[in-house]
C-alpha cells in the first residue's frame, strides 16, 4: 500500500469523524458594503458572502483561560475573557477583520483577527460580540 493509499484509508475517516464531533456550529460570513441612501449619502450595510454561507465551525468562549486562547490564536493577537475563537473546518482566505460572523443560532460577532494553521487546513477567527445583548443585524 502506498503512502497516499494509507492516508486515504486510515487518516481520512478519522479526520471525518473528528470533524463531525468538533465542528458542531455553522456560520455565515457577512461583508461590509456601502450603498447610497435616498439623500445620496453612502451608508454601510452588511450582506452575506455567497461563498461563505453554512460553513462548519466550532465557537468557543474565552473564559478564565483567555491566555490559553491567545496562545492558540497566535499572531500576536490578544484574546480577553468574553471574546470568542471561531475555528472553521476549512481554509478560508477571504475573511478579514472587517467582516462579521453570523452563527447558525443568530448571534453576530465582529472579527478582529484571522489566523491559519501551518498546513492551511483550518481558519481561526478572533471575535467580539457585535452589540452584546442583541442578535443578528
Amino acid at each position: 500500500m502506498t503512502a497516499i493509499e494509507t492516508i486515504r484509508t486510515g487518516l481520512i475517516p478519522v479526520v471525518a469523524q473528528i470533524t463531525d464531533e468538533f465542528f458542531l456550529d455553522t456560520i455565515t460570513v457577512r461583508k461590509s458594503t456601502n450603498i447610497k441612501n435616498a439623500a445620496g449619502q453612502r451608508v454601510p450595510t452588511w450582506a452575506d458572502d455567497p461563498v461563505l454561507v453554512g460553513v462548519r465551525a466550532n465557537i468557543q468562549t474565552a473564559t478564565e483561560d483567555a491566555e490559553e486562547f491567545s496562545k492558540v490564536i497566535g499572531s500576536g493577537l490578544t484574546i480577553d475573557v468574553g471574546d470568542f475563537v471561531i475555528t472553521l473546518g476549512s481554509y478560508q482566505t477571504g475573511i478579514d477583520s472587517q467582516d462579521r460572523i453570523l452563527s447558525g443560532d443568530g448571534v453576530l460577532y465582529e472579527v478582529f483577527g484571522v489566523e491559519y494553521d501551518s498546513v492551511n487546513l483550518l481558519t481561526r477567527l478572533a471575535c467580539h460580540l457585535s452589540n452584546p445583548g442583541t442578535s443578528s443585524a
